[in-house]
């Protein structure tokens, strides 16, 4: 583990027996906080489309409900006893 970036992102490409390509793994690693990185979504062995992970999160964030976002950065609703 590296340390601040306990988190792991990873991509594969599926390995193929019939012509012994071995699987790959494209990992990226982040802390809490980071932004995340684009990273890969692999079609076949050779093509991909890129996945803009952050401006994602980002879109879903801000349609996300007050009383849900709140939930996740309080781990609590309003109302409810500690």
């Amino acid at each position: 583990m590296v340390p601040g970036k306990p988190l792991t992102l990873s991509a594969y490409v599926a390995g193929d027996l019939l012509t012994g390509r071995e699987t790959t793994a494209y990992v990226e690693l982040v802390g809490v906080g980071d932004p995340l990185p684009d990273m890969p979504a692999y079609l076949d062995a050779s093509s991909y489309v890129p996945v803009p992970l952050e401006s994602a999160y980002q879109a879903a964030w801000t349609t996300c409900p007050a009383d849900l976002r709140e939930l996740v950065e309080t781990g609590k609703l309003s109302g409810e006893a500690d």
